[in-house]
Order: C-alpha cells, then structure tokens, then sequence
C-alpha cells in the first residue's frame, strides 16, 4: 500500500440507471471533445413519465470500490473493462505533492479501443485536481486490440494525504478511494511503526547486494521505480533518527503482492528493514553498484540501486528516479 507511497481518445457511454415507481429508465452517454469527457445531450434517451425525486435518484448511486472492474460500452461496439488496484500520494523531485492512482484497462470487445490517462479525474474533497505528467509508469494514450490490457498510473497535483474523501471518476461512474480516515479498502494508510513490527529477527540473504561504505540517509530519500513496471518505493528519512528508526518507506511490487507502508530500521550497512504487521522480514538492500536487471548503459553512473528482499527471496530491484531534498 501506498500513503505518501496504483482508460481513452475515445468515447465512453455509461449507462446509469434508476429506478422509479413506473419504471424510470436512463442512459448517459460521455463523448471525448476537445480532449475532455463531456456528457452528448444528443443520445440521452428517457423512457417512462414518472421522474425520480432527488433521494432516490441518490440511493441509486454507486461507488466502485477498489479492485472492483466496472465496464463500458464503447463508441463503435468496442467494450473495455476498467479496475483501480492501488493508490497513492507522493511528491514531486520539487516538492510538489500528488495523488497516484493505479488503473488497467482491458479490451473486452471485438474492435480496438484506445487508452488515455486523461479520461480519468481525482478529487480530493470533491476538488478537482489537475493532471500532472509524472513520467514512471504513466498510463499513456495508446491503442488496445480486444483481449490486451494497458496498465499505468494517472496522476492528480495536490495533498492526499489531508484530504478526507478521495474519488476517482471514469465514464460517469466514481471510485471511492479514500473515505474519511479509512481507505474503501478498509485498511489504514497510517505507517507501521517498529514497536508493531512482528517479522522477527533478521537473517541476511547471501546474495544480498550493498555497498561497503555507508551511504548517508540524506542521500537516500526519493522515489524508486522498479523493473517490473508499477513497482515503486518511497522512501523518507528522518532528519533527526529517533530510537532504532531512522525514516520510513513505502514499498509496492505490480500486482499487490508485496506491498508494505512502515518505519525502517537500520539492522546492517546499507540494509534497512521494514517495519510491518504480516511477520515479513521486509529488507531494503541499497547499493550504487549496477544491479541484475540494468541492460549496462548506466554502469558507474553512481545511481542507487535497492533490492528488495521478502523472506530472504529477491522480490525487485528499484533504481532512484527522485531525490527528496529534506
């Protein structure tokens, strides 16, 4: 999980339906013009005479949750089919933070779709918060032949983590993020401190990868993207370490299957656990030396380099692509 550290030039018709007394029918539909997500008056069609009242035109509306797949009807017979797996706020190399949401697209039609971050839009506190471009893991507007996916991430400029109710909207149909103080998913985006930590002692993979001379934490806040596409870690360093925690990270492996929010310790030179609830011994492995998965481009480009390591198995390797001046 994420806390502070997730599809279409096309047209999209949701169909939202209520339900009246007699039978009160509607559907919506969205078109793309001038680049927006804009409803056509021309297609909306209305069947029956009773109207539905305000309240009950609200009891009918639904949020999607997390992990939940909605789909849509697509302009010229395509169908796509939309999931939100993940979510978080992070900051920019300046400062400047944002909210990341995690999304795939999956071309359940006949005919090829196409895929834009840009037909999604976050809200935080029902504030509309404007696309930024972050280059790692954009969802970028492409074509889908039916039965191919696209995953990326969009991205909303502002501060999640204040922010009490987080929304996402695609088609007419909203994702509930963020619900007050809990996540929809029913978790906390809270960071695991050490005292909850219960993985255990540590035992050092033998084929872990750190350098000899200690880095200093200063050096080692910043984002970090991983070799398998969404994978990312953030990580923060207290400036003035306090007890046996020296900062705290947030990791994230595509998929889901590995995803942890806690406070670091540092348990070796340049190795660092990671504090969780799951009886994890999480392991972060820093290290400026070329990792197994760069292609050799960037030898002795000094970049760092982290190894995650999950029970003493190598999960993913991360390079630093942000450096968080602190």
């Amino acid at each position: 999980m994420k806390y502070g550290k997730i599809l279409l030039s096309m047209v999209l018709a949701a169909c939202v339906c209520g339900m009246a007394a007699c039978g009160t029918t509607t559907e919506e539909n969205y078109k793309i013009e001038d680049g927006n997500l804009v409803y056509d008056t021309d297609t909306s069609t209305e069947m029956g005479d009773t109207t539905e009242t305000a309240d009950e035109t609200k009891a009918s509306d639904k949020r999607h949750q997390i992990g939940e797949t909605v789909e849509f009807n697509v302009d010229g017979g395509g169908e796509v089919a939309v999931t939100i797996t993940d979510w978080g706020t992070s900051q920019s190399a300046f400062g400047t933070p944002y909210v990341f949401v995690n999304v795939i697209m999956e071309n359940i039609g006949d005919t090829a779709i196409t895929a834009s971050h840009s037909l999604f839009d976050i809200y935080a506190d029902d504030v509309r918060l404007p696309h930024i471009i972050i280059e790692s893991g954009l969802l970028s507007t492409g074509e889908i032949s039916p039965g191919r996916k696209a995953v990326g991430a969009v991205y909303g400029e502002g501060d999640g983590m204040t922010a009490s109710v987080i929304e996402v909207e695609c088609g007419g149909s909203v994702f509930v993020l963020k619900d007050g103080n809990e996540n929809a998913d029913g978790g906390s985006r809270n960071v695991v401190s050490a005292e909850e930590d219960t993985s255990g002692s540590v035992s050092l993979p033998s084929d872990i990868k750190v350098d000899s001379e200690k880095i200093d934490y200063a050096a080692l806040s910043g984002n970090y993207g991983g070799m398998q596409g969404m994978s990312s870690i953030d990580l923060s360093m207290y400036s003035l370490p306090e007890d046996s925690s020296v900062g705290n990270a947030d990791v994230y492996v595509q998929g889901g299957e590995y995803s942890y929010t806690g406070e670091i310790s540092e348990v070796a030179t340049n190795v660092y656990k990671v504090a969780n609830t799951e009886g994890k011994e999480v392991l972060l492995a820093v290290s400026t030396e070329i990792a197994e998965y760069d292609p050799g481009e960037n030898q002795d480009s000094g970049n760092l380099w982290i190894q995650l390591y999950v029970d003493g198995e190598l999960i993913e390797e991360y390079m630093m692509l942000e450096h968080y001046e602190s």
